[in-house]
């Protein structure tokens, strides 16, 4: 695991091996150090919140290829 430090507005870029980036952006921190992330991803890559994987009782897998 890669951490890193970044302030509202810094992102950090993702080359995959297809060739294709996914950059994620820090939007905004509020005063409860809550952190507001974007996502920028080709429109074939699925994105989702992890706890909404736990929580479906699938397998990624399994829950990637329902949506």
């Amino acid at each position: 695991m890669l951490v890193l430090t970044r302030k509202t507005d810094e992102s950090i870029t993702i080359k995959c091996p297809d060739g294709k980036t996914i950059k994620i952006s820090v939007c905004r921190i509020d005063r409860n150090f809550k952190v507001r992330l974007g996502i920028e991803a080709d429109d074939n890559y699925k994105i989702t919140r992890s706890e909404l994987i736990k929580k479906s009782n699938l397998t990624e897998e399994e829950f990637f290829s329902k949506f």
